[in-house]
């Protein structure tokens, strides 16, 4: 099946020269592609099914590639309608389809990538010159081509410029494979296309050369990429395990100074004594002696421990006042705004604030030791130091890496900065990673992201609740990249070394193939040529020997049978073109029969149909009657049939002839010699006949009649011959039921109409004859006046069954309309309009006849509803008689209350009620 839709014939001779090679060129092109456009689409999915698998870098559009994939899988599908149609010779029609659905979907790229406008136009380009310069496409394509072809050139144009959405970009690592693929596979389906299309070879050895090399340099290149992303990933992954193991060990330190700083911060509070001395001091009264002496001995205290310059102790009351600092500028700092006193009473171990007074850094870490009396906050003994241990961790960088970094990034209020440093000042950060952790409350990962500089790094993250801040380990995607670029050179070189040899490789393979090859062609044009005594001289033993070996079989063999083969074919074609007469004329009698209305003209006309196309010795056409005894010749054009027809020929079923044979079983009988035929029926008025076929004209299971066919040759029918038949009485058989049907529906129809129009008719006399009757109105304008009779002069007019115009009869009149209420052809009445002015236009003319159609139908409506009404009310009037009558038993009562409810409801008649006496 698959091989059936693709398979196009090599040449198409019966076309013009021009046409030959624009046949060659799109054959070529809707193959090459259906074939590369489904195989890039499957690529794509793959390489987008790697990439949501993990082993790339899944970007967040990734929906975008897989409809790539499926935009290109479509384009293939809807190529291969084109393929019957270059069978067929539409090469037209495929060069417009080919430009239109090729270079839209080629056109719909723009769509889904970024930065690749060149791909889309390249693509439309390419497709409008290729076909505007084919040989063979008449002008008015050309200029069709064209015209698609700039239309479709100024949409990608626009739409590149008014996207605003995400679309792929080759930034990505999962987008750079998946258009790699498409780029490659594009290539290698023109290079292929124009080959096989365009590059008329002279030689086979040319062409094996070239395709070969093509695809083998295509390959190379494949295999150089597929190298360079093998190596980008093991570069990649290498990178990843670097800045994570960097990460980790940052991540430790900075918990080891955390630790160290806790442990600081907490010293004074394992004491008992210091702890009750800053509960007393946070829960006493500031100003009184006794709290001033225990303050000044704890901030002594404080100082003792306080190892470096840059470290401070702070106690702070519930109130955000500094009650003791070991930095006397602060004594008495209010805090009350910082996040550090909200996060002390939380009993977070740590917190960071920017631009601490007194402070040499522009951040500092708080170690917060919250302090409780009676389970209730009354204050904090913090330790603070500066930030710069935590940024001396963060500020190594280990190897020789130009661009590997690491920093932490903190929340601070609601703003999310770089609380060490980093290579560029920036006021805040929101790259991935702030995103995953933040955002997402995702503690640690890795991944592809461009930083704070916009530059794509790969990227590590881990989260320290302690300080609530993300430490982030970075390098540069370039710096990765180098390394790969700088082994270009080897894999190029080794690819063009691959190139030569494949070329050498092929060339001289193709010579052993070619030159074999070019000798059986001069051996062929020989043989073709009628040099029928040629032979094949080879030792080989492959498939080229074995081509010489058949090659001389078959010019032996051929010599053979060329004598007589023209005879054969001779006699072939006569009885084909037989066939084929017959089966032209069986068409020609089975339309032209199925065209007639009449069922006698229907008969007449097949019956001459078929003698004057088959040159028949006699033709008849049998009807069975309604009981089904006899065959009734209804048709024959003959001389001798005419004859039958006014004697009233008819043969009985099952028992005179083939006809009443085949009448009654309903199957085809040949007699092909009527001498010897005991069924064949003698008939006198056809002394010629010697051969005789009977076909049935059967519907389903139900014999209709029978088309009789003589000869004045024996055995002049076959088996063949019967089946032409047999299609022309089938057809036949249809035609006359289709007719017998039109006929039946008519009568029907017309005696209904009939019948509608007598009840009409008869209704409207009826309900004229009432009492109550007014024949009409008439409205001058100012009051309505019954008429007391209808005008004699307009039943006249009326009479005509259309509205008349009559003239004035005096310069003073006006015209007058007289327009008749039809009902179903039947005048019941008519709208008079008498005018002022002596002319009516014809507008006028139509509203007056559509209104008189809408009077009658309204009149009809009244009068079936009044008519409704009578009857109503009567049957109400004998239900209560009825009613009445029955509610008694005895006879006596029984008559009393008929006389009586009759008498009440005929006040004007006398009623008798009798019964009849036994006169016996």
């Amino acid at each position: 099946m698959l091989q059936h839709i693709f398979e196009l014939p090599v040449d198409k001779p019966e076309l013009p020269a021009n046409k030959r090679s624009m046949y060659q060129l799109l054959s070529a092109a809707v193959t090459a592609i259906t074939v590369f456009q489904a195989l890039t689409g499957i690529g794509i999915f793959i390489v987008a099914g790697l990439a949501l698998a993990g082993f790339f870098d899944t970007p967040e559009n990734i929906y975008l590639l897989f409809i790539v994939a499926s935009i290109n899988i479509l384009d293939s599908l809807l190529h291969l309608p084109m393929f019957p149609l270059l069978r067929r010779g539409n090469l037209e029609l495929v060069a417009i389809l080919l430009m239109l659905i090729n270079g839209s979907l080629s056109a719909a790229q723009i769509l889904l990538w970024q930065g690749i406008i060149w791909f889309p136009i390249t693509m439309v380009l390419s497709a409008t010159i290729t076909l505007i310069i084919v040989r063979g496409l008449s002008m008015r394509y050309k200029i069709a081509i064209v015209s698609i072809g700039a239309t479709l050139l100024i949409a990608i144009v626009f739409a590149n410029s008014q996207i605003t959405y995400a679309r792929l970009s080759l930034s990505n690592l999962n987008n750079y494979a998946a258009f790699t693929i498409y780029l490659l596979f594009t290539a290698t389906m023109l290079a292929i296309g124009i080959m096989n299309g365009m590059v008329n070879f002279q030689t086979l050895s040319r062409r094996l050369v070239t395709t070969f090399t093509t695809l083998t340099v295509i390959t190379i290149i494949v295999f150089i990429i597929i190298g360079a992303f093998v190596n980008y990933l093991d570069s990649r992954n290498h990178s990843f395990e670097q800045i994570e193991t960097i990460s980790n060990l940052k991540a430790a330190q900075i918990n080891l100074v955390l630790e160290r700083l806790q442990r600081q911060a907490s010293q004074p509070l394992n004491d008992n004594a210091i702890f009750r001395l800053a509960q007393s001091i946070l829960t006493s009264n500031p100003e009184s002696a006794i709290t001033k002496i225990d303050i000044e001995f704890l901030r002594s205290y404080l100082n003792r421990i306080q190892r470096q310059a840059g470290e401070e102790f702070l106690l702070i009351n519930a109130n955000g006042k500094v009650i003791i600092s070991t930095n006397p500028n602060n004594q008495g700092l209010d805090v009350s705004s910082l996040t550090l006193l909200e996060q002390a009473k939380q009993s977070l171990p740590f917190a960071i604030e920017e631009n601490f007074p007194g402070t040499r850094s522009q951040y500092s870490i708080f170690a917060l030791n919250p302090i409780a009396s009676q389970n209730r906050f009354v204050g904090a003994l913090v330790f603070r130091t500066d930030f710069d241990l935590i940024s001396d961790i963060t500020s190594i960088a280990p190897g020789t890496s130009q661009t590997l970094e690491t920093y932490l990034v903190s929340q601070l209020e609601r703003n999310i900065v770089p609380t060490t440093t980093i290579r560029q000042s920036i006021d805040e950060i929101d790259t991935y990673p702030v995103q995953q952790v933040f955002r997402l409350g995702i503690s640690r990962g890795s991944g592809t992201y461009f930083n704070y500089a916009e530059k794509e790094v790969f990227g590590h993250y881990i989260w320290i609740p302690e300080l609530r801040s993300v430490l982030i380990s970075e390098i540069e995607q370039q710096e990765v990249l180098a390394g790969i670029t700088s082994s270009l050179p080897i894999y190029l070189s080794i690819g063009a070394l691959m190139v030569l040899l494949v070329f050498v490789t092929v060339f001289l393979t193709s010579q052993t193939i070619s030159l074999p090859i070019q000798d059986f062609a001069q051996k062929a044009a020989a043989l073709a040529g009628g040099e029928l005594s040629i032979r094949i001289a080879s030792e080989r033993q492959d498939e080229i020997g074995a081509l010489a070996v058949s090659f001389n079989q078959m010019a032996g063999e051929l010599e053979t049978l060329v004598r007589t083969l023209e005879t054969k074919v001779e006699e072939r074609t006569q009885d084909l073109q037989k066939q084929a007469n017959y089966m032209r004329i069986a068409a020609e009698v089975a339309r032209d029969a199925t065209t007639s209305q009449d069922i006698n003209e229907l008969l007449n006309r097949s019956a001459q149909l078929i003698l004057d196309r088959f040159n028949f010795y006699h033709t008849g056409i049998f009807l069975i009657d309604a009981d089904r005894e006899y065959a009734i010749l209804r048709a024959s054009p003959t001389e001798a049939g005419r004859k039958m027809l006014e004697q009233g020929h008819r043969l009985r079923l099952g028992q005179v002839g083939l006809v009443g044979y085949v009448a009654a079983t309903g199957t085809p009988r040949i007699a092909l010699d009527t001498g010897q035929d005991t069924t064949y029926f003698n008939n006198p008025l056809l002394p010629n006949t010697r051969s005789e076929v009977a076909i049935p004209l059967k519907l389903e299971n139900q014999v209709l009649g029978v088309l009789d066919v003589q000869s004045t040759q024996p055995e002049a029918f076959t088996q063949d011959d019967v089946a032409t038949l047999q299609v022309m009485a089938d057809q036949l058989a249809l035609a006359i039921q289709r007719v017998e049907l039109v006929s039946s529906l008519q009568r029907n129809l017309n005696e209904l109409e009939n019948t509608y129009k007598t009840f009409t008719s008869e209704s409207w006399q009826k309900f004229s004859q009432e009492p109550n009757f007014k024949p009409g109105y008439l409205f001058d304008g100012l009051k309505i006046t019954p008429l007391t009779s209808f005008p004699e002069n307009i039943k006249n007019v009326l009479s005509k069954g259309r509205a008349t115009t009559i003239p004035p009869q005096k310069e003073t009149d006006g015209t007058t309309i007289v327009a008749p209420l039809k009902l179903r052809e039947q005048v019941i009445g008519g709208l008079v309009l008498r005018f002022q002015t002596p002319v009516v236009d014809p507008d006028t003319i139509s509203l007056v006849e559509e209104t008189a159609g809408r009077l009658a139908v309204a009149l009809e409506n009244a009068r079936l509803y009044a008519e409704t009404q009578n009857l109503v009310q009567r049957e109400r009037t004998v239900s209560e008689i009825s009613s009445q009558i029955t509610s008694s038993f005895d006879i006596e009562n029984i008559l009393r209350t008929a006389v009586m409810e009759i008498g009440k409801r005929m006040p004007d008649a006398e009623i008798v009620v009798q019964l009849e006496q036994n006169k016996d």
